[in-house]
């Protein structure tokens, strides 16, 4: 097996998003964008020793797991050459949304609607107190199942209701 590494993904000498990864590999399977405010002081006036901060605000994270289905690999890659639109590899789709989406909600849109070439399910966070998705797509445009956590929290504030 490769090693394990973490990756700042970097664009004009800012981190654009974190991932961890395998060497060779160029998807990611787990990535983390945040949006990045750098506060910098010169309070000793000389341009060295001056005090720097920095400020990050989480705005998502991906994780993605392959799925075991009954469509062979065979019939997964000749659905998607015979197909008008490009098929994603789970890893580099997870990839492209950590590094464009602008935040939580165009990502779980993105990872709804791009075509796949392989069967995945992908798990979504956001900054919110809600923000929560897990999906389970096929090797193509199927979204099989979707939980949202935002469900999950009215239903356990409901029942809290109840019980008062």
């Amino acid at each position: 097996m490769y090693p394990q590494i973490d990756i700042d993904f970097q664009k004009e000498g800012r981190t654009v998003f974190c991932a961890t990864s395998w060497v060779f590999f160029v998807g990611t399977h787990t990535s983390m964008k945040t949006r990045h405010v750098s506060l910098a002081a010169d309070t000793e006036g000389g341009g060295g020793g001056g005090a720097r901060g920095g400020v990050s605000d989480f705005l998502f994270s991906i994780s993605m797991n392959f799925c075991r289905v009954e469509d062979s690999v065979h019939q997964s890659l000749l659905r998607a050459v015979s197909s008008d639109s490009c098929h994603w590899p789970p890893g580099l789709l997870v990839r492209h949304v950590a590094e464009h989406a602008q935040d939580y909600h165009q990502a779980v849109e993105w990872l709804m609607r791009y075509p796949l070439l392989a069967p995945c399910s992908f798990s979504v966070t956001g900054s919110g107190e809600v923000d929560g998705v897990v999906m389970e797509r096929d090797g193509g445009l199927k979204v099989h199942s979707m939980a949202l956590l935002s469900e999950e929290v009215e239903e356990e504030a409901a029942a809290t209701e109840g019980e008062d």
